[in-house]
């Protein structure tokens, strides 16, 4: 899927929800329930909680192309496609909610999915080849998001992430079993014994 068709899902999500005001309603509850360190201050922090939450969702088809884009000019898009695949069906299958129906909110939970299954590959690169195929920091916004979502729900999401790791990685059609990407590892590795030596 491309990024302008998640980007329509996601706009279309949003434009239904301006009617509906449900996101709006969900922060409005949560705002008060944020730990204390992230929580924000002033009288309008459900619009603050808003704006970021939009952003934040309207960012993952973003973020998606970004990493394919890096991942291209480092010679590394045939190791990431199947995660950035993976990312993209979050959005056609978004996680179900207990007692939650709107579509923004399993949206955002969706996005969760894509910044959390990204940020965890992204590391994988980083510790096996010393490449990062995206340079920005996006645990505290995850954190964020993870608090907003409820405990229970991003737990869940987190578990999912960790089994698509899982599979991303492991067995003979996984990253650690691709004869290529082995290979870089032990490229990676022996750069790294000459560096230290």
């Amino acid at each position: 899927m491309t990024a302008v068709k998640l980007r329509k899902l996601i706009e279309n999500d949003i434009a239904r929800d301006q009617t509906e005001q449900g996101l709006r309603h969900y922060l409005a509850d949560k705002g008060p329930l944020l730990h204390r360190s992230i929580r924000l201050s002033g009288d309008d922090q459900t619009d603050k909680l808003e704006r970021f939450t939009l952003v934040y969702t309207r960012h993952a088809p973003d973020l998606i192309m970004d990493v394919r884009r890096e991942a291209g000019l480092k010679s590394l898009d045939a190791y990431i496609e199947k995660t950035l695949v993976v990312a993209e069906s979050f959005f056609m299958n978004p996680p179900d909610m207990p007692d939650i129906p709107n579509g923004l909110i399993k949206s955002v939970a969706a996005a969760y999915l894509v910044h959390r299954l990204i940020e965890e590959m992204n590391d994988i690169f980083h510790m096996c080849l010393g490449v990062s195929l995206w340079n920005h920091d996006i645990t505290h916004a995850n954190l964020l998001v993870h608090e907003m979502l409820g405990d229970a729900f991003a737990n869940s999401l987190d578990i999912r992430v960790s089994n698509c790791v899982h599979t991303l990685t492991q067995g003979h059609d996984g990253l650690f079993g691709n004869a290529d990407f082995i290979a870089l590892q032990q490229d990676y590795r022996r750069h790294l014994a000459v560096k230290v030596a």
